[in-house]
């Protein structure tokens, strides 16, 4: 579902699309669009085709932390934390 804010110059647009249903824009249409929305995560593929990303939740930043937690105990009972260390 994607939604947009209403502004003065442009009108509120609620739609929900299959996902077998590809919608596809030109680069300048999608500068135009991404300009206009610049609350929503849009992306362009390299055949046009316009994929539009929800923001994540709490369960997405819960799941991140977690594994951030994981790794950090990972470096710190690793013993060799300065291995990754540049060279030269």
């Amino acid at each position: 579902m994607v939604q947009t804010p209403a502004s003065p110059e442009t009108e509120t647009l609620l739609i929900e699309l299959p996902k077998t249903i590809g919608l596809y824009v030109t680069q300048e249409q999608f500068a135009a669009l991404a300009a206009a929305n610049r609350d929503l995560r849009l992306e362009r593929t390299a055949r046009g085709e316009l994929i539009v990303n929800p923001p994540t939740g709490w369960e997405t930043g819960e799941r991140n932390w977690s594994i951030s937690g994981e790794l950090y105990l990972w470096w710190r009972n690793s013993g060799d934390r300065f291995s990754l260390r540049a060279t030269g």
